[in-house]
């Protein structure tokens, strides 16, 4: 059993370009699993609260045997998607003298299995926002599971599962949503008028309710 204390860190994850400031984690190791604890960091529109398991992880970082299988609880009063828009990017050239453990870390990552329940209060991304999220998101060496999330947006509420694949380069991904009762007019704001010229939020309202299937990259 080992223990590690981490008290306002500032951290930058060099193959994902991902700066982290003011971090906090208690970290306890036991057998082949890793613990985390009080686990606080921010980004620069973003913060959140994290615990959870690591399974195997000693296993897979230090034998490269197995893959880790990592359970998280994330809690947030405010996440901006445009921070973590790495993670769905090709990773970046470290500096020789820390490549090999950056890319020990990452290729550990991309092997395991990474299972969230994340609580949310608010959720912005360019110009949409959301409110009260609810979700359970698998990260996976195939791509990013959405079981479900669920959110109030535009007066309304929507939920949505699917999946986002990243082995080709576009980030194919097929969800599908349930949208009830949103203001039509701030829906097609937040999704920028999903791409037509003629139909847009200036020149549409009511209330909108619909299943959609929705494929794209």
């Amino acid at each position: 059993v080992g223990f590690v204390k981490i008290i306002n860190d500032d951290h930058q994850y060099l193959p994902r370009s991902l700066f982290f400031e003011k971090c906090n984690a208690d970290i306890v190791f036991t057998g082949s699993d890793l613990v985390l604890e009080n686990v606080s960091l921010n980004t620069r529109k973003s913060n959140i609260r994290m615990k959870g398991t690591a399974k195997q992880f000693m296993n897979a970082y230090f034998k490269n045997q197995g893959k880790a299988v990592f359970d998280w609880t994330i809690n947030s009063s405010h996440v901006d998607l445009s921070d973590f828009r790495a993670f769905v990017a090709k990773n970046q050239s470290a500096a020789p003298t820390i490549r090999k453990i950056n890319n020990q870390i990452d290729k550990l990552l991309k092997e395991s299995n990474m299972h969230l329940d994340i609580n949310v209060q608010s959720m912005s991304y360019r110009k949409f926002t959301a409110k009260n999220i609810d979700a359970n998101v698998s990260l996976l060496e195939s791509g990013i599971s959405i079981k479900h999330l669920k959110f109030n947006h535009a007066d309304g509420s929507l939920s949505l599962h699917g999946l986002l694949h990243q082995s080709d380069a576009d980030n194919p991904f097929n969800i599908k949503a349930d949208i009830s009762r949103v203001n039509i007019s701030k829906l097609f704001y937040a999704f920028e008028d999903f791409g037509f010229d003629n139909l847009t939020n200036k020149n549409i309202k009511g209330l909108f309710s619909s299943k959609i299937n929705l494929a794209g990259g």
